[in-house]
């Protein structure tokens, strides 16, 4: 059996039972097919570390066929840095920079969207709790980009 996220790269996951699995080599992504009587899996579990548990119900080929053709066409119109998986110029000092407004208070809305500095504002205190309690930045690392990473 072949695991694929997505057009992300296919791994071999590893059994850990009958109907449940774990990505290789990783081993923090679990995978549970659920079977109604003797045919095969009408639905699969992913649960991941970061994100949880999502469900997903059996579909025919020919609309696998057609999610994946829609994959590969928002792929190749997605900005090259996004397909190469590249930090956007300049981001680390924006990070930084951004940080940095989030220690004061209240943190200044230049730049922010109006949806942003609202999240911020209802936020702050937690953000002020965390920075504090973190020091100084020491390092940034960029870990991909696209909707699921920062």
């Amino acid at each position: 059996m072949l695991a694929q996220m997505s057009l992300g790269p296919r791994s071999r996951p590893m059994a850990l039972g009958d109907q449940e699995f774990v990505n290789e080599p990783a081993g923090d992504v679990k995978i549970t097919f659920a079977t109604e009587g003797d045919g095969p899996a009408v639905r699969v579990v992913l649960r991941e570390p970061d994100t949880g548990s999502k469900r997903g119900e059996r579909i025919d080929p020919a609309t696998a066929d057609e999610i994946e053709a829609h994959f590969v066409r928002h792929r190749a119109t997605a900005p090259n840095r996004f397909r190469d998986q590249a930090p956007l110029p300049g981001g680390r000092e924006v990070l930084r920079r951004m940080i940095e407004e989030l220690r004061r208070d209240p943190p200044s809305e230049a730049g922010m969207s109006r949806q942003l500095d609202a999240e911020v504002r209802r936020s702050v205190s937690q953000f002020h709790a965390t920075l504090d309690a973190s020091g100084a930045v020491q390092l940034i690392y960029f870990k991909g980009g696209g909707a699921r990473r920062l």
